[in-house]
């Protein structure tokens, strides 16, 4: 199976925009270049919920998740198989 050059620059953008709102160094809005710093702390929420909602949406679209999901849990038969593979 192979995975398309947008594919695999949509998953890179995320993973390094995850890892920039993980470390909490910077606020989100900053991060995802949103909003200018003055809005009001509930609007930035959304605004930055709606984002990630977006990618999420964009990476559903392009495969991205079937595609992981197939990587990690593979093509199973039964379900004495598939069971064990979800509780990891």
């Amino acid at each position: 199976m192979t995975i398309e050059v947008s594919a695999i620059i949509t998953l890179l953008v995320m993973v390094v925009t995850l890892a920039a709102l993980r470390d909490n160094r910077h606020c989100p809005d900053a991060i995802l270049g949103c909003l200018p710093g003055h809005q009001p702390p509930a609007k930035r929420g959304v605004i930055t919920f709606a984002t990630l909602y977006v990618v999420a949406v964009g990476l559903y679209e392009i495969g991205a998740i079937q595609w992981l999901a197939h990587r990690l849990y593979g093509q199973t038969t039964r379900l004495s198989q598939a069971q064990p593979q979800l509780h990891v």
